[in-house]
């Protein structure tokens, strides 16, 4: 079964220009979160429920559930905030909901990447390499590549270092 269909970069930025105009000045988490998600996932050409799920239940050491605002198997947690609620307070709840998930032995769903956003901004983390980007939604164009995971495109990452670089450099002069 096909989950999404390729797309090309222009396309996919050309689909972040009109979805940060559609979502310029929305702010409610209780009325809008989920579609908003829906809607960023088609940015990239995916269906989301065919790959991530709204409110995934997750128990604390505690014994508590929570509920995990859009989760995607060993790939991602999404906290969504209403505007100008606190990001880092939603990057706190994402990294408690992860330990939860190790916790209850589900170490295999912990994700890579953590997305939180307030409708005005993103922040997307990688944990793999610690790094954070920090975007406004009306300039996600700029940054769609950030999001390669999403549509399943590969990040290459080049080492200044490795030999064949600098035969290639050497070659180029």
């Amino acid at each position: 079964r096909v989950l999404f269909r390729s797309i090309s970069w222009n396309e996919i930025r050309h689909n972040a220009v009109a979805f940060a105009k559609d979502w310029a000045g929305v702010s409610r988490e209780e009325a809008e979160a989920k579609t908003f998600w829906d809607e960023f996932f088609k940015v990239f050409g995916i269906k989301r429920r065919t790959v991530a799920s709204f409110e995934e239940p997750v128990k604390n050491l505690a014994g508590n559930w929570s509920y995990i605002d859009l989760f995607w198997p060993a790939t991602l947690i999404v906290e969504h905030k209403s505007r100008g609620e606190s990001l880092d307070k939603a990057e706190s709840q994402a990294m408690k909901y992860i330990r939860s998930l190790k916790d209850a032995g589900r170490d295999d769903e912990a994700p890579r990447y953590i997305i939180v956003s307030d409708f005005e901004w993103i922040y997307l983390h990688d944990l793999d390499d610690g790094k954070t980007s920090e975007m406004q939604i009306a300039n996600l164009h700029h940054w769609v590549q950030k999001f390669a995971f999403i549509p399943g495109y590969q990040q290459h990452k080049l080492d200044d270092e490795d030999p064949i670089n600098i035969r290639a450099v050497a070659l180029l002069g």
